[in-house]
This record gives structure tokens, C-alpha cells and sequence, in this order.
């Protein structure tokens, strides 16, 4: 069996023995890596939180499920979407240029 942490893998923490499948990871900047073990419904039908645990920490002991089985597929917009009207020449005589402001030197008409 591949021992390669990878997506979707059946996973257990060396430490406190928590399993699951491999849903996600998380790199931090200083060069840790952490993956997210998502448990199965307990006998009561509750769902459990996802768990992170350093990638040193976990042994891969099972395929656990395909990535691509879970996979979203992507939205097609299907509704129409209407060109925006113009808008009218207003004529410079009717802007009031004092709400502008323009005190800044960069924001004038």
C-alpha cells in the first residue's frame, strides 16, 4: 500500500489513535504541514469535527476514497444576463462639483 499522504487516504494519528479519511492540508510559512482527518458518523449518527495533526504524526493504513468521487462540479450559469443601460450624457453645467470635494488634488472634475 502507498504510504503517501495524499487526498482522500484512510488515515490514523500515531498519538491518539484518531482515524479518518485525508480532507484536507494546511502549509504554514515556517515549514510545518498539517492535514485534516475527517472522522466517520459515530454510532449515534453525530458528526465529528475535522481534526489537524502534523504530517509526522500520521500513518497512512487504508485506500480510504478517490478524490475525484467527491469532487464538486462546476456551476454553469444558465440565466440571462441583461446588457447594462446606458447611461445619459449629463451635461458638466449640472454636476454640483462642490460634493466632490477635491480638496486632495487628485479627486477633481
Amino acid at each position: 500500500m502507498d504510504q503517501t499522504l495524499k487526498f482522500g487516504k484512510l488515515a490514523k494519528d500515531k498519538i491518539t489513535g484518531f482515524t479518518g479519511i485525508l480532507v484536507a492540508r494546511n502549509t504554514f510559512i515556517f515549514g510545518c504541514d498539517q492535514w485534516g482527518i475527517a472522522p466517520k458518523i459515530t454510532s449515534e449518527g453525530k458528526r465529528l469535527e475535522t481534526e489537524y495533526f502534523d504530517d509526522g504524526r500520521i500513518e497512512i493504513i487504508g485506500d480510504g476514497i478517490n478524490p475525484s468521487e467527491v469532487q464538486s462540479k462546476p456551476i454553469i450559469e444558465t440565466r440571462l444576463i441583461s446588457k447594462p443601460k446606458p447611461k445619459p450624457d449629463i451635461p458638466s453645467k449640472f454636476i454640483d462639483k462642490s460634493s466632490y470635494g477635491g480638496s486632495d488634488g487628485i479627486h477633481k472634475i
